[in-house]
């Protein structure tokens, strides 16, 4: 079954909300996540990579633009603690 726009709209949006979790989590100077210990943090970055990889395989977002949404797939695959 196709999504509707309004599904393929609210996916996009988590999408690009999730981009702050992976460079929030990785910024040192930031509060979120520094009572994780470094492997914490790489899962919780790797599990969000793969949210924001399945949604991107979806492939059917129109005119959206996934620059910044790989940016982050490519950034949170390159992290090691």
């Amino acid at each position: 079954m196709a999504r509707t726009s309004a599904e393929k709209t609210t996916m996009y949006n988590a999408m690009v909300g999730m981009i702050t979790v992976i460079d929030n989590c990785l910024d040192d100077s930031n509060d979120f996540c520094n009572d994780m210990t470094n492997a914490e943090k790489q899962e919780r970055v790797l599990r969000t990579e793969g949210y924001l990889s399945a949604g991107v395989a979806l492939a059917d977002y129109g005119s959206k633009d996934l620059t910044a949404i790989n940016a982050a797939i490519t950034k949170a695959k390159a992290y090691t603690p």
